[in-house]
């Protein structure tokens, strides 16, 4: 019964578009809404990069529907592990492997990309130094290739888990990037895939609590952005995940709140640290405050309050970003309204041309 309704509206639809008259209207409207929409989403916009000539993946041989390695270990044990790459594409392609400590982002976020995490990372123990035959792959096409790896668990015990993981990222080859490929790398968008494959490694089962620590706030001006960062240390060897923040600035005189701030869905690798970011978008004076910090992992909890200060080079940036906020949100609809306007008036001239109004 629905066909026919749809059939229907296509035949009434054609006869409206075929009246020229509003076909003017259809396209004054569709390039005004286009216009609009460039102003309002102020080129906010996300590329999907895909290209079928970089396909390829990477798996754990043996682990159809596990993407991580989880172990139980014992000092100066051999772990072998086996990864399959397989190239989908026609093109040979060349991956570099590493295999990396675990550390925590400034985005709140466990990553594996990095080779250096000295000022992330708390213990002596790095993962990349226990794991040997790593480096470049070479893929043909249409292929799969299987290739093992040998990770060498510390002589001395350690307690709660060890964390790395395989980093599988694409060397691209810069005789075969398109012109297409080259320009978004300049916009800052690469068309390259990277894979990251955790490993979790642990000598027993015994319950570590994990304990978190507030290190240090600062303020400071980061790319014209006023922030407030909070240095978050997790002193244990223990990972998790579901770690939701929820911030306090106040104050320090009047105890009044300022700004308030949550974030959630975060994830702290064990034995690390980060900066937690926290934007001060609204204007604020230059003295002393007092951030309170809320944090919750499952039945976990943990409460933070230190005063720290924000100094005149940050208020006064605050004060540029609340300006430059409100003047962009005016300009937007002064140029909308003007271009509304400007499309009206043209719409109303062609169609009194079209329709010269007739004598009696």
């Amino acid at each position: 019964m629905q066909v026919p309704q749809v059939q229907h509206l296509n035949k009434w639809t054609k006869m409206i578009l075929n009246t020229s008259k509003y076909k003017l209207l259809v396209r004054i409207g569709a390039l005004l809404i286009v216009l609009i929409g460039f102003l309002f989403f102020d080129n906010k916009v996300a590329f999907a990069i895909t290209n079928s000539s970089y396909s390829y993946s990477v798996k754990v041989k043996g682990q159809n529907g596990s993407s991580s390695i989880e172990k139980t270990v014992s000092p100066k044990q051999r772990l072998h592990v086996k990864l399959l790459f397989t190239n989908r594409s026609s093109t040979r392609q060349i991956v570099n492997v590493e295999c990396n400590t675990a550390f925590t982002g400034d985005t709140g976020n466990i990553q594996y990309n990095h080779t250096n995490v000295k000022s992330k990372f708390l213990s002596n123990t790095r993962f990349n130094k226990l794991v040997t035959g790593l480096g470049t792959v070479t893929l043909p096409a249409n292929s799969t290739i299987e290739k093992s790896y040998t990770i060498k668990i510390p002589n001395q015990k350690f307690k709660g888990v060890i964390v790395g993981g395989f980093y599988v990222k694409q060397i691209l080859n810069n005789n075969t990037t398109t012109k297409t490929s080259k320009k978004r790398a300049v916009m800052g968008y690469k068309n390259e895939i990277a894979y990251a494959i955790p490993i979790v490694l642990n000598e027993s089962n015994k319950i570590i609590h994990t304990k978190l620590v507030l290190k240090k706030i600062s303020s400071s001006v980061i790319n014209g952005n006023a922030l407030v960062l909070a240095k978050i240390a997790n002193v244990t060897p223990t990972v998790f995940g579901q770690l939701s923040v929820h911030t306090q600035i106040i104050n320090l005189k009047s105890k009044n709140v300022v700004l308030t701030s949550n974030q959630s869905n975060m994830s702290m690798a064990p034995l690390s640290q980060f900066n937690y970011h926290i934007l001060l978008n609204k204007n604020l004076k230059y003295g002393n405050y007092i951030l309170q910090m809320s944090m919750h992992s499952g039945k976990r909890h943990w409460k933070f309050s230190k005063v720290f200060s924000v100094s005149r080079q940050v208020a006064n940036a605050t004060n540029t970003h609340s300006h430059h906020k409100n003047s962009n949100s005016w300009w937007v609809l002064i140029i909308a309204g003007v271009i509304v306007v400007i499309l009206l008036v043209i719409g109303a001239y062609y169609l009194g041309k079209r329709n010269p109004s007739r004598g009696g």
